[in-house]
């Protein structure tokens, strides 16, 4: 009687599924070192856009990138790069890939619908600068319906409709905003232009300094506070002028005398602060002696 051979009596389709899971782990393997080395790159990337090394964090997010094409983090985070630097339309192919991906496999988490409103935005960011305002508006409205309390988008949204020229829309997403976000320094420039636009000087005045003081560097808020003060002033000596017309010729007499009062107080009260000091000069001159 021949021995019993126990390889010979494992099936021979054991060994095809034993060759299949290696196969399968082996590539697991890989997916998680390559995910592991993109996770790396894009840490680095991150760090160098946080220096403001713009280039440098281009150069980690595409490496990240070529070690795994669909990872919607490094296209996310490449396009705000893109548009911090004015690449603009790049910034716009790398969001329309990131909602793509993002749409084929499916929003399940609130976090991964927040990231989603951030793309948007950026996008939106993106179509602003390069004056598609329509487009910008369309991507604000889907960053706002994905998250609703996002005050940088209300504030983009206002702008865009400031640049349309719908002033008064404009005017309820930048309140909007600034209730969200009351220290938000471009909410408060876009509301002052908006008010500016509006004719309401003073208020605009108001918002525009607010907005320089949150933000010393906005020019921008700058050359507007100028054009609203200079139409604040005109509004108020037109008022004045309108105001003086009412008036009778007696009361205008009065106004004269008042106004003459006034110089000759301001007068001797600055002839008596000469006195005073030349006094107290003399005083001093005698403890000397």
């Amino acid at each position: 009687m021949e021995g019993f051979n126990v390889a010979s009596s494992a099936p021979p389709h054991s060994v095809g599924l034993d060759r299949e899971r290696k196969k399968m782990i082996d590539i697991r393997l890989e997916i998680a070192s390559r995910q592991k080395r993109a996770s790396d790159e894009i840490r680095l990337g991150n760090e160098c856009f946080d220096k403001q090394d713009f280039d440098g964090a281009v150069q980690h997010y595409d490496s990240a990138l070529k070690v795994v094409p669909s990872s919607v983090e490094a296209l996310g985070n490449r396009a705000n790069v893109k548009c911090a630097v004015g690449d603009f339309k790049g910034c716009i192919a790398d969001t329309t890939r990131v909602v793509e991906l993002t749409m084929k496999r499916g929003i399940r988490e609130q976090e991964e619908k927040f990231n989603l409103a951030v793309v948007y935005y950026t996008q939106a960011e993106a179509y602003f600068h390069l004056k598609s305002y329509y487009d910008s508006l369309r991507d604000c409205d889907h960053t706002l319906e994905l998250w609703p309390p996002f005050g940088e988008a209300l504030c983009l949204r206002g702008a865009t409709h400031n640049a349309l020229g719908n002033f008064k829309t404009a005017l309820k997403d930048l309140c909007a905003a600034l209730r969200l976000k009351p220290k938000y320094a471009m909410a408060f420039r876009h509301r002052g232009i908006c008010l500016c636009c509006l004719g309401d000087f003073a208020s605009s005045t108001k918002d525009l300094e607010r907005a320089l003081n949150l933000d010393a560097n906005d020019e921008a808020a700058r050359k507007w506070l100028e054009k609203a003060s200079a139409e604040l002033r005109i509004e108020e000596e037109a008022a004045e002028r309108a105001a003086e017309s009412l008036l009778s010729s007696e009361q205008l007499e009065e106004k004269k005398e008042d106004k003459i009062r006034e110089v000759k107080k301001k007068k001797r009260r600055k002839k008596n602060r000469k006195k005073k000091r030349k006094e107290g000069g003399r005083a001093e001159e005698k403890e000397e002696q």
